[in-house]
């Protein structure tokens, strides 16, 4: 295993581990609220934001509705809530979630919230965007203290060239992971 000088105090982490690593390293550099609750109330985008993210969604992700639909009644069944959101990292939508919708909607995984990691810390949509591949955060491996009881996985979506569109996440509580 390489050392990650970044990491203070730890010279060798697990492949798998060291994503998340980076990702606290630049939560903590981007001032993200490590306690979390302040972000409840302010990280939603006003209603314009959030219509012309949506339409941008809609329009790149034509075609795929009934995926979707399936994706989302298979995390209901399993009170996970299925979270679609911009290359951004802001929800665009929010489908099922099961028993789960409520807490979910507590957190703000709703329309127009604000999922980066500069604002966030470690989640798995923010921390999908900024290492372009599919991430899982569990529990404690939240940056926020508010979402350490969540399990979230999420991987980015791309276009032809290659470049993030957005994100499709599916979210519960840890123990459901």
């Amino acid at each position: 295993l390489e050392p990650l000088p970044q990491a203070e105090g730890v010279t060798t982490v697990p492949a798998r581990a060291r994503p998340l690593l980076r990702s606290w390293a630049r939560s903590k550099r981007a001032g993200a609220d490590l306690d979390g609750r302040t972000v409840l109330k302010e990280a939603v985008v006003d209603e314009v934001s959030l219509r012309d993210a949506r339409a941008r969604f809609a329009e790149r992700w034509r075609g795929t509705e009934s995926v979707l639909e399936d994706f989302a009644s298979l995390c209901s069944r399993r009170d996970f809530v299925a979270v679609l959101a911009d290359a951004e990292g802001v929800v665009t939508q929010t489908l099922g979630g099961g028993s789960f919708e409520s807490e979910a909607e507590r957190l703000r995984l709703i329309g127009g919230a604000a999922w980066h990691e500069a604002l966030r810390g470690t989640n798995a949509i923010g921390t999908a965007i900024a290492e372009n591949r599919a991430e899982s955060v569990h529990g404690e491996a939240h940056f926020a203290r508010v979402n350490q009881g969540l399990c979230c996985f999420a991987a980015p979506v791309h276009d032809h060239r290659g470049q993030i569109v957005g994100v499709l996440d599916a979210t519960s509580h840890a123990e459901r992971g």
